[in-house]
């Protein structure tokens, strides 16, 4: 059939997108392997599945399924979609998604083509390292247009004694963790540890959250002052668990960074307001291993407070979110963190740099 072939050449070569052709030859591969396994056309009865296998992507019933390029795309998310669900053996969940892409709007459908060849890329053996390459490349781009949920380790908070370790080597965590897209949950994933599945392994430094009440001296002497920071060194990359309430706090003088993820009790907003001395009741929160020179004051970076010099909007992230997630990218010897947020129904409230 006619209408197969010719969708899965424009997932491959079709005009108007932006991606890589390598990330592009990827998601072509995953569909075309799908096509051939699971639809062979040498009876009769394979014949009969492969046609109708092509009416699922026909759009001969659809009145306003636009001219031809966009019908050409629409086919495309269609088959994007079904190739996933087969591949993993999701289809309860992307046949529905199959059906929503229909009706798209068609002022978004080269936006929604290009984020479906990426989340067909990531399903192939090959193609997540290209998709991760594109993530780490555009994190911002990513974030805007993509769902994520990072899992952190819990890798070197054994480290955490409140000891005097100055300097740089003195609190490094390199931590291995795997970057994979999840067809169930519609969202791409980070986390150290993964059962099954596709995913690209990549070294990061991993910053632990640590209880607020594991801090040093934070009970015995109402301070957050005796914080051990985890230097931001030996891997390009950041990576720390989800933020509910949590607060990320961090220092750096161009040359030495250091960061800490800071669980609450209760209310972020307290935590976030005690790590920065706004309580006078508790001493603000200091590293006690920061060995910059003439770097800014601590910054805290927490639920709607904060006093972190960000490069955009504010200081915090929104009292609103239920999970906000930060990944960190070393770029020509400087550190830049990214930042998304998301509400109950895993909506993107927003993401952006933050430093």
């Amino acid at each position: 059939m006619a209408r197969i072939t010719d969708t899965l050449g424009f997932i491959s070569t079709g005009p108007a997108i932006t991606l890589a052709a390598n990330i592009r030859t990827a998601a072509h591969a995953l569909c075309q392997n799908v096509v051939t396994t699971r639809f062979p056309r040498n009876t009769a009865t394979q014949q009969a599945a492969y046609g109708a296998f092509s009416n699922q992507i026909s759009l001969r019933t659809e009145a306003n399924s636009g001219n031809e390029q966009e019908r050409r795309m629409r086919r495309s998310i269609i088959l994007l979609w079904k190739a996933i669900g087969l591949q993993t053996g999701n289809q309860l969940a992307c046949d529905p998604r199959a059906v929503n892409a229909r009706t798209l709007p068609a002022a978004g459908l080269q936006e929604e083509l290009e984020r479906m060849i990426l989340k067909a890329a990531a399903c192939d053996a090959v193609g997540v390292a290209q998709v991760f390459n594109e993530f780490v490349g555009h994190p911002r781009r990513f974030f805007d247009a993509n769902k994520i949920i990072i899992r952190g380790s819990i890798h070197g908070k054994n480290k955490y004694t409140g000891a005097a370790l100055v300097g740089p080597g003195a609190y490094q965590n390199v931590v291995s963790f795997h970057f994979y897209y999840n067809p169930a949950d519609d969202r791409y994933g980070i986390e150290s540890s993964l059962a099954a599945g596709v995913s690209h392994v990549f070294q990061a430094v991993s910053v632990p959250a640590v209880r607020w009440d594991e801090v040093p001296n934070r009970l015995v002497a109402n301070s957050f002052a005796g914080i051990l920071g985890t230097e931001l060194a030996g891997a390009s990359y950041m990576v720390t668990t989800q933020f509910t309430g949590c607060s990320f706090c961090f220092r750096t003088d161009g040359a030495s960074t250091y960061a800490a993820h800071i669980s609450p009790a209760v209310s972020g907003l307290q935590l976030a307001q005690d790590l920065t001395g706004s309580n006078l009741a508790v001493a603000g929160g200091d590293f006690a291993n920061f060995a910059g020179v003439g770097a800014p004051s601590f910054q805290v970076f927490g639920k709607g407070h904060g006093n972190a010099a960000v490069r955009t909007g504010s200081s915090y992230y929104p009292a609103a979110t239920s999970s906000m997630y930060l990944f960190g990218v070393l770029n020509s010897g400087s550190w830049r963190i990214y930042t998304q947020s998301v509400d109950v129904n895993r909506n993107i409230l927003e993401s952006r740099r933050i430093f």
